[in-house]
């Protein structure tokens, strides 16, 4: 099961809405970049290396952001949306 901690789903809308304010075509390219994302993830958990235990990262499509989720059982849990700028770990490697 795909679950989201409340920083991701806070931290995707932001995105979204970022690309949604700039214009309509990137915010629709963005939102099925992420679907698509969060597609595979689903379909292949293990399918990206383990980062810092017991993160895992992804990169969106084209755009400069990075999932970071942890396979728990059987399930998913989305902990993060970070740019690719930022630094992704130092805020959420102690959760």
């Amino acid at each position: 099961m795909l679950m989201f901690k409340e920083e991701a789903l806070q931290e995707i809308r932001q995105a979204q809405l970022w690309y949604e304010v700039q214009r309509t075509g990137p915010g629709i390219r963005s939102r099925n970049a992420m679907r698509e994302c969060l597609h595979f993830i689903v379909e292949n958990p293990p399918g990206f290396a383990i980062r810092r235990s017991p993160y895992r990262a992804v990169r969106v499509g084209k755009y400069p952001y990075i999932v970071w989720y942890a396979v728990e059982g059987d399930d998913i849990v989305v902990c993060r949306l970070r740019h690719g700028k930022q630094r992704p770990l130092k805020k959420f490697a102690g959760q």
